[in-house]
């Protein structure tokens, strides 16, 4: 018997409380919901971030804002549809809004997000898409192996990720900046 035939055998009554118990579900779990949610779309989240970041749409945004969608296309060099996806990715991650149809950057990202801002967390970006995203695929087996496996993407035969980065100067400088910019962030945040 499905839900819906079941549903309609019971009382009024019973319909009313098993309503307001599935209320009550919703309401005691919402926090767990969300915050699951975040968990799940977290990745969607950092590279929504990454790519803005990483075409610089906040230091543009914080110059020439507000801006319209097509503007905003235009000065990134982007279409229409991957503009549209990236405005709306950090609208709801709460980064810039969007009122009249036109685009601004809010409240930290105005700081942390622009180039141009000496206390700027790109560097923090950089390096979590550039080194740590790239391992973090390896995750589960190096649980499993109790070691890092996920070393092996790095180029070298050295025990720590510090000694095989020697071997890509230009990621090892994506890491010294990121370093700097945490201790950085740190010093602002305390």
């Amino acid at each position: 018997m499905d839900q819906a035939n079941s549903l309609g055998r019971l009382s009024f009554s019973k319909r009313v409380k098993l309503w307001g118990t599935r209320c009550i579900e919703r309401l005691f779990f919402r926090r767990a919901i969300d915050d699951l949610t975040r968990v799940l779309g977290g990745h969607i989240f950092f590279v929504t971030l990454a790519a803005a970041a990483r075409l610089d749409l906040f230091t543009l945004l914080k110059k020439e804002g507000p801006l319209s969608e097509e503007a905003v296309a235009a000065r990134l060099g982007l279409q229409p549809q991957p503009t549209r996806i990236l405005l709306l990715g950090c609208v709801a991650l709460g980064l810039i809004e969007r009122k009249a149809g036109q685009y601004r950057v809010k409240g930290l990202a105005r700081r942390l997000l622009d180039r141009h801002e000496p206390r700027n967390i790109l560097p923090i970006i950089d390096w979590q898409y550039e080194i740590n995203y790239q391992a973090l695929h390896a995750f589960p087996e190096a649980l499993k192996a109790n070691q890092n496996t996920g070393l092996a993407v790095f180029p070298g035969t050295e025990p720590t990720l510090y000694q095989r980065l020697a071997h890509q100067p230009a990621l090892e400088q994506v890491f010294q900046r990121a370093m700097q910019s945490i201790c950085i962030f740190l010093a602002y945040a305390i």
